[in-house]
């Protein structure tokens, strides 16, 4: 019984940070942003679980300089 609830708690986790990672990337989303959505209230957290940079998402930021 304890392995199938440890299951299903990973896969809840895992589900909720792909979503929400993804999510982030698809809507351009920045740490504020993200905090209001979620609830985090310190953003160490936030970027702690659901900080998924990758070098090609970086890079196909426009430059807003």
């Amino acid at each position: 019984m304890n392995e199938i609830l440890l299951k299903l708690c990973f896969v809840k986790h895992y589900l909720r940070h792909n979503s929400l990672s993804d999510f982030m990337r698809v809507k351009n989303l920045n740490v504020p942003e993200t905090m209001l959505i979620t609830g985090y209230k310190d953003p160490r957290m936030l970027l702690r679980i659901y900080n998924n940079l990758q070098v090609e998402h970086v890079a196909a930021k426009p430059d807003k300089s």
